[in-house]
């Protein structure tokens, strides 16, 4: 039995280092739900990075209430 849903505190996902660990990883357990918490990704990177990080995946962000994600 795989992982079924995540939360994982990735601080700084803006950084293209952390991008292909976190595809590899996505991409091998295949979670159903999953939250990225404190990963202060800015509002305007934020549909293209998750995009290409979580292709097919629908999102919310919490940018109304702070404006660093």
């Amino acid at each position: 039995m795989g992982t079924k849903l995540f939360f994982w505190n990735v601080r700084g996902l803006n950084d293209p280092d952390k991008h292909q660990p976190f595809c590899y990883w996505l991409n091998s357990l295949q979670p159903i739900f999953g939250t990225i918490i404190e990963s202060h990704i800015k509002e305007p990177n934020l549909n293209q990075l998750m995009s290409n990080l979580c292709n097919g995946w629908k999102f919310t962000s919490n940018h109304l209430s702070d404006e660093d994600g």
